[in-house]
């Protein structure tokens, strides 16, 4: 296989999907790959509709907080393309990667948690997107 280097690289969509985990650093770097390869950038939020409807919490309020998930100080050279879906992250995902033709998606990735390990899969929507991406998939572990 050829190495390849970024002049052979055409990345001009790149979807970050979020989930507002703090410490995260894929939205710094979904940022970066935007700024190098002049792409645009799509972050996604998916929620789940009874978790949307919490007191002091409305639509206008999440897309505010999509669009605030990029560094403060980071300088895109176009503005971001926030969405937010309702149901389960992966197929929503998988979807509007579809729709926007993607090149590339960026995932934050969290070790799981000892408790949660038997109750809760919480890499299973990373595991899902990668195996049925139509495109590269960067995970992005996050800061402990």
């Amino acid at each position: 296989m050829k190495p390849c280097n970024s002049r052979e690289m055409k990345i001009k969509r790149v979807l970050l999907a979020t989930h507002f985990e703090a410490g995260s650093t894929a939205p710094a770097h979904a940022a970066l790959l935007c700024n190098e390869f002049s792409a645009e950038l799509t972050i996604l939020h998916v929620a789940e509709e009874n978790k949307l409807v919490s007191p002091g919490r409305n639509r206008k309020d999440l897309a505010q907080q999509i669009a605030s998930v990029v560094p403060p100080e980071t300088c895109l050279w176009r503005k971001p393309v926030c969405m937010l879906k309702y149901g389960l992250p992966s197929a929503n995902i998988l979807e509007v990667a579809r729709q926007i033709r993607a090149d590339l998606i960026v995932l934050g990735a969290r070790h799981p948690e000892p408790a949660r390990i038997n109750s809760h899969l919480p890499w299973a929507t990373a595991a899902r997107v990668i195996a049925e991406a139509e495109c590269p998939v960067l995970t992005v572990r996050q800061k402990d």
